[in-house]
């Protein structure tokens, strides 16, 4: 077995070795990962996980987001996806290291096995193998490094799928389910329900050899028998985020724009095969940025670079025409293309208007991956039929010569053809002699490859002369990873103590018992310091300066408690119930058309909205950009709610606390009970009007109040602040001495999966002020515990459980099928 997979092992050492080189700073920690959602999103909550999994603990619930937000319901990162257990063992960066190599070095293995079991030899099998784990799109995601633990076990998918059904066998059974729950439960939907979507369709029309009819039936049975236990071991990420997703404000529709905001556009495919054709736009100030449509924003991904020289391959394999799995190639590789252009299509902002579930298609440059899994395919064909003798490789070699001259005539004539010179100045000079250059040499590294392939083929040395371009092919990909896939900030980037902490003195740690709302929302504006320094160094500052802004997760590296930030496991109407606040405030963008006044704000809606979050400080900022180079000063929040306790110019940083927060947990003074929860959220929104001022007066649905105890609580002057006794994420112990019958109020998200027990008790769990907790109590001392057991995580294990099951099953069924044909052949052999 060893002896035949010797050339894959060979490899996957060496590339260990190459990766582990190109890590090395971040194993070693020396850089850190930083770039977009590391800051944003992945390193707060990967923190969260992974202090929680240190000491022994399963962090279903996040109580630092949203007043608190379901964990367990998050599948990006996965609490349940093994590789996520180093963020433990690890600092960030060094977990992220070791899940990049891990990862790529399995997309690695499980290209080449895909290859050669396709027979096609072990050079084309290195060459697809090297171009997808070493691709653009795997080395630049390290900022989103879930699509990179995804994509990794496609190929493994596919390879594992085919040997179960051609060798429906219990290892192999066994092999596709594994492979299937890694992939489903390191948490891109994008990529792996398309990838079951596929493999489904094959595993249904597959035919192999020719067997009888009872035998191919238990071929597909085993076959989909694989994918169904790899599914049910990834309920524990499925089924919460499930749950979830009902709640969620992708349920509650998603505008075209968002959904598309990040499309492939032309510039992005030309990325594909030039490294960089005009700059990288991943740092800050590029002189050319402007120049390429939607450039204004920093872009998903650097590239999906596979080369010029791989395109060549690839077109050899794609000119020359084959069966069955060349043209379901060759149909991934437009569909995945197409859908990736997103926004840049004709119509597409229409169609996925009216499109149910378009919300999947979020940000469709990630789809790329299939683009480029489909050339490195195509690329592998292209090696084998140049083997074979087969490639006319004097077409191809004119074809690129023609689009050498016609570069060279493009950007050399000075006729602004290309929408990216259509431009005067120097800015156009710039990107002419750029792209001018870096065409030509990967035009003309591609065709000396495809001259020395026709030289050496002429002599019969097409083995030597594939196996050289292969390096050089291989090389580039690696100096594009040098060149645009390495952006690190220094080893103390995520341990800079934020403004707000400096601003008010504040404790740190998960007692602190705080809450900061983050609400710099529109046109976010970064004051000049941080373009001191080079372009690098100006994009660290930049990301450091939104995260100590508490901007998105980043308030939980701080230990704040944020009545908002950004996904995650967000409730869609409690989102939009914030926003509709923020937008009646005097921080939101109100645009002046002329001859037009713009509607009068409002800071009661918003104060409300936080005090029923029990938030003290809110973070913004003082001046807002407008256009280039231009500023404006935000207005000032409504002196009477919030008192400004940090005002920095330099820092463009204000920090105000809120007047009268409600304490995190207390006795109601009064009650008013509603049939329907949206004359709730309506009166909350008609505060100025009503008069409702949640210190006086605590909203109740009536639903969930079967013994119409609501009617009976007396009314108070005043709110009673209760202790907290204990505030671990899962369970908010409160001790309560209440004089008369109360509604105790937890200013904590309501959400499912929490109950209540009074003095052990199991009791109603109330829902108040449209999105908290509450519970009423009886006169005198009581212990109140609320306590998350998520019934989708309970289910979600009950399912892996009977998926494990249904394995150890299918194992001694095998067993003891071996067993009868054995005695069988035993007694045919006596006989």
């Amino acid at each position: 077995m060893l002896q035949r997979h010797k050339p894959l092992v060979i490899a996957s050492a060496c590339l260990a070795i190459v990766l582990a080189i190109f890590y090395f700073p971040y194993l070693l920690g020396q850089w850190t990962f930083f770039y977009k959602d590391c800051t944003h999103f992945f390193e707060p909550l990967c923190k969260f996980i992974g202090d929680a999994l240190a000491r022994g603990h399963l962090p279903l619930w996040n109580p630092y987001s949203y007043c608190g937000m379901a964990q367990a319901a998050i599948p990006s990162p996965s609490i349940f996806f093994p590789l996520t257990w180093l963020f433990a063992m690890m600092s960030f960066s060094q977990a992220l290291a070791v899940i990049m190599i891990v990862s790529q070095l399995v997309c690695f293995a499980g290209m080449f096995l895909l290859v050669e079991l396709l027979g096609w030899g072990t050079v084309p099998a290195l060459i697809a193998a090297a171009v997808v784990s070493l691709s653009g799109y795997m080395f630049s995601l390290s900022s989103n490094y879930t699509l990179v633990a995804t994509a990794a076990w496609v190929p493994l998918v596919f390879y594992c799928s085919w040997r179960c059904l051609k060798t429906p066998r219990f290892w192999w059974i066994l092999a596709n389910a594994l492979v299937v729950f890694m992939m489903v439960s390191a948490g891109r939907p994008e990529l792996s329900v398309p990838t079951m979507l596929m493999v489904a369709l094959f595993g249904a029309t597959f035919k192999g050899q020719a067997v009888p009819e009872a035998n191919r039936l238990q071929q597909h049975l085993n076959f989909f028998k694989s994918l169904m236990i790899g599914l049910l071991l990834a309920m524990p990420t499925v089924m919460p985020a499930m749950e979830w997703i009902p709640l969620s404000r992708r349920a509650m529709g998603l505008q075209p724009q968002e959904i598309l905001i990040y499309s492939s556009n032309w510039y992005d495919l030309l990325s594909m095969f030039i490294i960089h054709p005009l700059d990288d736009f991943q740092l800050r100030n590029s002189p050319v940025a402007n120049l390429i449509s939607g450039s204004e924003m920093v872009p998903y991904f650097d590239s999906a670079f596979v080369g010029a020289i791989i395109l060549a391959l690839a077109l050899i394999g794609l000119l020359k025409r084959g069966r069955g799995l060349y043209w379901c190639t060759v149909a991934l590789l437009v569909i995945s293309t197409i859908l990736a252009l997103g926004k840049n299509l004709p119509y597409m902002s229409q169609i996925v208007a009216y499109l149910p579930g378009a919300s999947f298609l979020r940000f469709p440059s990630k789809l790329l991956f299939f683009s480029v899994f489909c050339l490195s395919l195509l690329a592998a064909r292209g090696a084998r039929v140049y083997i074979k003798g087969e490639a006319p490789l004097i077409p191809h070699m004119v074809g690129w010569l023609l689009l050498l001259l016609f570069t060279a005539y493009l950007f050399l004539s000075g006729q602004p053809i290309l929408p990216f010179v259509a431009r005067s100045g120097s800015e156009g000079l710039v990107a002419q002699v750029f792209v001018a250059l870096r065409t030509a040499s990967q035009a003309g590294v591609a065709l000396i490859a495809l001259l020395f392939m026709w030289y050496m083929g002429r002599r019969s040395k097409q083995a030597m002369a594939l196996n050289i371009v292969a390096v050089v092919a291989v090389g580039t990909l690696l100096v594009n990873a040098l060149v645009s896939c390495r952006l690190a900030a220094p080893a103390d980037y995520f341990k800079q103590r934020t403004f707000l902490l400096t601003a008010v003195n504040m404790p740190t740690g998960p007692d602190a018992e705080f809450r900061a709302t983050p609400i710099a929302l529109e046109k976010f504006t970064t004051p000049p310091y941080i373009d001191i320094g080079g372009r690098l160094q100006s994009t660290i500052n930049d990301f450091q300066y939104s995260r100590q802004s508490l901007k998105a997760f980043t308030n939980i590296d701080f230990d704040v408690p944020s009545q908002f930030g950004f996904e995650g496991s967000m409730v869609g109407d409690y989102h939009y119930f914030f926003l509709n606040m923020y937008d009646l405030s005097s921080q939101a963008v109100h645009e002046r058309s002329a001859g037009i006044t713009p509607a009068p704000t409002d800071d009661l809606p918003l104060y409300r909205f936080l005090q029923i979050g029990s938030t003290k400080y809110v973070v913004t900022q003082v001046m807002r950009q407008i256009g280039v180079g231009q500023a404006n000063e935000i207005p000032s929040m409504d002196a009477a709610y919030f008192t400004s306790v940090f005002r920095s110019k330099e820092k463009n940083m204000q920090v105000y606390e809120v007047k009268n927060p409600l304490p995190r947990a207390y006795l109601a003074a009064s009650v008013h009970a509603f049939d329907q929860r949206d004359d709730i959220i309506q009166t909350m929104v008609d505060c100025r009007n009503n008069g409702f001022d949640p210190c006086k007066e605590t909203l109740v649905e009536k639903e969930n109040d079967k013994s119409g105890a609501l009617q009976t609580i007396a009314r108070d002057d005043a709110i009673t602040p209760v202790a907290m006794a204990s505030t671990q994420p899962e369970v908010v112990i409160c001790d309560v001495k209440a004089v008369h019958q109360s509604l105790l109020v937890l200013q904590d998200q309501y959400y499912p999966g929490w109950r209540v027990e009074v003095d052990g008790q199991a009791t109603e769990l109330l829902r108040c002020n449209g999105f908290m907790r509450g519970v009423i109590v009886s006169a005198g001392a009581h212990r109140v515990s609320f306590i998350y057991q998520p019934k989708s995580v309970i289910l979600g294990f009950v399912l892996a459980l009977l998926g494990a099951v249904w394995c150890v099953a299918l194992y001694f069924e095998e067993r003891k099928s071996k067993v009868t044909e054995a005695a069988a052949d035993k007694a045919a052999g006596d006989a």
